[in-house]
């Protein structure tokens, strides 16, 4: 995957608001600032390890996207231990099947109950070419 010269201007402007967050008098840029809320006995950790990440991920969205095991490789182990285990052949098979099935109605209420996802799942949204 080649990335475009505005995408990586993109991804060094997204690195920048990673290490130096806007302020809130900051003129929003971009598709926007994402606020969320997050509820954890460490909220502290969960954000810094949420930086470490998508610093790290940012870090490696320039060049060649890489594989999964590589993914497992560079993100730290912590983060990967909370991802969900791969699923086999047959078991994306069997969800995709069932996820066919669902309304939109149900699609959304199964999708809003997800708190965990596999590394694989977590990492698709934020290849470059898949991102706002």
């Amino acid at each position: 995957m080649q990335v475009n010269n505005e995408r990586i201007n993109q991804l060094l402007l997204e690195r920048e608001r990673l290490i130096n967050p806007p302020q809130p008098t900051d003129q929003v840029t971009g598709v926007g600032i994402a606020r969320f809320v997050v509820s954890s006995n460490d909220t502290q950790s969960v954000l810094e390890l949420a930086k470490e990440v998508m610093i790290i991920v940012n870090n490696y969205s320039t060049g060649k996207w890489l594989s999964l095991n590589e993914w497992s490789n560079v993100l730290p182990p912590r983060f990967i231990e909370c991802c969900l285990p791969e699923l086999s052949e047959d078991e994306k098979r069997e969800q995709a099947h069932k996820w066919s099935t669902l309304s939109y109605d149900e699609k959304i209420k199964e999708a809003s109950e997800d708190d965990r996802w596999t590394l694989a799942s977590w990492l698709s949204w934020l290849e470059p070419n898949e991102r706002e």
